[in-house]
């Protein structure tokens, strides 16, 4: 059963299997059994039959109205645009008054075809639903309107092309493309209660053609008409999305995301790259549906987690819109914390400064924007998560599993101070303190692609001054100094500092990192004098001497310190103390630095 919403009232074209007439086993079955065909007389043109009663004036009008539309408007726009005909009925004779290879139309007053609401139906001959490369004829009654009319002789048309699966896989997509193949015949006659899409969120997900044939609108506007034909043909050789793959120029996936941000159907679109929409088409005023709204609040919080999840069906689109407030400065949107997952789609209207741009985000593990930065001042965003699969393997929901984190402040742009520590080993205590410059950094630098676990920073200055003495109760004297670059060890990911926020570990807090150093070649000149033993000098290095891959400060996870020492609540301030770290020898660590500007986070 197929059903489509008509202009005024609801009618439905069916397809069903039609039963075989008296008669031979084996005999054509046609849809006219039961009908008086000798009481009936027709009209042709050069590709259409129309049969109507001879007794009805009435019916004598419509199959005039009928065979005009047809002939003048609907067979020459269809056969131009797919490249087909309807298969010929020239070798079927005796079926519809079939054998002279037109298209029949029987005008009816009744048929077990045509409930009581049903004004047309396309008839394969074989009484199957559909059946590709063969013929059919149409039944429908006096009062259907061109529209519907057009609606069955497209379907006519559908049976000229082959199928790579069963036909009725395909039937969902066969009423969408006739259902728009009745607008591309009789643009703007269809209304409102015709579009009679109540949720513009999804192309077609298998449940009602009918639903699906403002996607093929969609597609039409953006890739011209041609783009149908090349659905039918590409359905002649892959499974139903399968063949929107190949024919839709930027595939199916792209082409379902691009749909969900056309049905958003409301401002901004026509201001964006996105560009016109259903409105601006003239086509449907309502805009998508439904929507979830996204209370954003800190309260008396510096920060806050909102979750993103959340099922999506096949091919559907879930949409969120999120006010952003004033006190709410920074912005951090993980659309999915499986960025990579290969179904999803996901795309934003986001409203800066009173501007609004549509973003792609596939692909992006983190969309930042930070409020103090000109061009970042977001007010609002609309996320568009779509559940883009493009294969004919059946539902497949989409789980997303992504969150919003807000927050009063920045991160900062620079982190600079001081720093200081003492590391005792066997005769050689070694003091030193120093300072240190962090600027942000947006991408890993040995594999070049956006950090994904934080807010990253490198060292871009930094020095060390050490001094070299005896601990107390050795006897000895040692003696040593100088000054050391502090920026980094071996790589470039040495010498760095990272902001987090984990509500996890720090429910009202940021956790944080800062490290710096020596590099593997810095040398430290030390003499050591001890009783009844000559001076002796030796060079050492910062393995030696700072320990543990030469840190010079280091807030990590050492065991036994307190967490504060990894966390703040101001990004202003970094701040701790680290006192016999590691618990061998002794080692201290002490550094007080301060957050300054802050972070322009990478847009695209």
């Amino acid at each position: 059963m197929r059903r489509i919403f008509g202009m005024l009232a609801v009618v439905t074209l069916a397809v069903v299997a039609i039963p075989q007439p008296d008669g031979a086993a084996g005999a054509v079955r046609c849809p006219t059994t039961g009908v008086p065909v000798k009481a009936y007389t027709s009209i042709a043109g050069p590709h259409v039959r129309v049969h109507y009663r001879r007794a009805s004036a009435a019916d004598a009008r419509n199959a005039q109205r009928v065979r005009t539309e047809v002939e003048g408007r609907i067979w020459p726009k269809f056969a131009t645009l797919l490249g087909r005909r309807p298969p010929t009925d020239r070798r079927t004779p005796g079926c519809f008054n079939g054998g002279d290879g037109r298209l029949d139309l029987w005008l009816v007053p009744s048929h077990k075809r045509l409930p009581a609401r049903t004004t047309a139906a396309f008839l394969p001959y074989s009484g199957e639903p559909c059946e590709p490369k063969k013929p059919g004829a149409i039944v429908l009654r006096g009062t259907a309107k061109r529209t519907i009319v057009a609606h069955e002789v497209f379907h006519a048309f559908q049976a000229g092309f082959r199928r790579a699966a069963s036909c009725i896989s395909y039937s969902e997509w066969d009423e969408a493309t006739a259902t728009w193949a009745m607008d591309y015949a009789y643009p703007r006659e269809l209304g409102e209660v015709h579009l009679g899409n109540q949720r513009m969120d999804f192309p077609i997900e298998g449940i009602s053609g009918r639903e699906g044939w403002m996607y093929i609108y969609y597609l039409s506007q953006r890739h011209k008409p041609k783009v149908v034909r090349a659905l039918h043909e590409a359905q002649e050789r892959f499974r139903e999305v399968e063949a929107v793959d190949a024919a839709v120029p930027d595939g199916a996936a792209a082409s379902f995301q691009g749909y969900a941000a056309a049905a958003w159907n409301q401002s901004p679109l026509p201001d964006t790259s996105v560009g016109p929409s259903f409105r601006e088409w003239k086509r449907v005023s309502k805009p998508a549906k439904p929507v979830t709204e996204i209370p954003l609040a800190l309260g008396t919080k510096t920060h806050a987690r909102i979750p993103l999840t959340g099922g999506i069906r096949t091919r559907a689109t879930a949409i969120s819109r999120m006010q952003i407030p004033n006190d709410v400065r920074w912005v951090d949107l993980v659309p999915n914390k499986n960025s990579f997952e290969p179904d999803q789609r996901v795309g934003a209207f986001v409203n800066a400064g009173g501007t609004w741009t549509y973003e792609d985000l596939n692909g992006r593990a983190h969309v930042t924007w930070c409020r103090d930065v000109p061009g970042q001042d977001v007010r609002e965003v609309v996320l568009l998560v779509t559940n883009a699969i493009a294969t004919s393997d059946g539902a497949k929901p989409l789980r997303p599993d992504g969150h919003l984190d807000i927050a009063r402040s920045c991160p900062p742009e620079t982190i600079q101070g001081t720093f200081s520590g003492v590391n005792v080993n066997g005769l050689v205590k070694l003091t030193w303190n120093g300072t240190i410059t962090y600027r942000y950094q947006q991408s890993d630098p040995i594999i070049n692609v956006p950090w994904r676990d934080g807010v990253h920073y490198a060292a871009v200055d930094g020095s060390l001054s050490w001094s070299a003495s005896a601990p107390p109760g050795t006897g000895c004297s040692v003696s040593g100094s100088g000054t050391l670059d502090a920026t980094g060890f071996a790589t470039p990911r040495s010498a760095v500092a990272k902001i987090v926020y984990d509500p996890t570990d720090a429910p009202d807090g940021w956790k944080y990192e800062i490290s710096a150093g020596t590099t593997p070649t810095a040398e430290m000149m030390v003499t050591i004098t001890c009783p009844g033993m000559p001076p002796t000098t030796v060079t050492e290095n910062h393995a030696s001497q700072l320990r543990i891959e030469g840190l010079a400060v280091y807030n990590g996870y050492a065991t036994g310190q307190p967490v504060a020492n990894r966390y703040t609540t101001d990004l202003r301030k970094f701040a701790g103390a680290i006192i016999n770290a590691g618990g061998f020898n002794t080692r201290d660590w002490v550094w007080d630095l301060t957050g300054s500007g802050a972070v322009s986070p990478p847009r695209g």
